[in-house]
């Protein structure tokens, strides 16, 4: 979309609340968001490496239709969709599968410590060496895409949500769609959708 790039990488893994909640979380988040943090890290760098060997489908007959080499100045955005929570609130997750945000999280060892407990079902900044990473329930995707109805408009919620975590600003929200509440209910000077902070 213009000079954007959205990368979406979508997986179902199911989250074992028979075991021990800690456990349980550490070695879903590995599944579901890290390894696709992984892939859509892994895409970004082969699209910029490789523009011209970019196809539709596993045999490489059918080429991407635009010619992304011409493009100048690429913004990627990282969407991980992750399925597989819903029906875990006793081990502490909600009911629409959506995640808590805290961007105090920041790095890999922050959401999955190799000693000592995690916070579970919460997601920050995964790591702060690569593009921004969002990661969204399928509930929750489906409430920013229903509200954020435009390509336009979803790419700049996406954008101002990147600059909020990267400026360091201290963001705690319940879920996404909490977020996206604060975004849709303000302004900034140009009457555009913003995060916006006074004082």
């Amino acid at each position: 979309f213009g000079n954007q790039i959205v990368i979406f990488s979508d997986k179902s893994c199911l989250f074992k609340a028979e075991i021990e909640s800690q456990i349980a979380w550490k070695r879903w988040f590995r599944h579901s968001i890290w390894e696709s943090a992984w892939q859509a890290w892994g895409a970004e760098r082969w699209i910029r490496q490789h523009p011209d060997r970019l196809f539709l489908d596993r045999a490489c007959t059918r080429r991407f239709p635009l010619e992304l080499s011409e493009l100048e100045n690429l913004q990627f955005h990282h969407v991980v969709v992750a399925h597989g929570l819903k029906g875990n609130e006793e081990a502490g997750a909600s009911l629409d599968d959506s995640l808590k945000l805290d961007s105090r999280l920041i790095g890999k060892d922050a959401h999955d410590p190799p000693i000592g407990p995690c916070v579970p079902f919460t997601v920050g900044w995964l790591d702060p060496a690569n593009s921004f990473v969002h990661v969204l329930g399928g509930d929750s995707l489906n409430i920013v895409l229903n509200k954020l109805d435009t390509i336009k408009d979803f790419t700049a919620y996406l954008s101002r949500k990147e600059e909020l975590f990267l400026e360091g600003y201290p963001v705690v929200a319940p879920s996404e769609q909490d977020l996206l509440a604060v975004y849709l209910r303000q302004l900034n000077d140009t009457d555009d959708h913003d995060f916006v902070f006074s004082g």
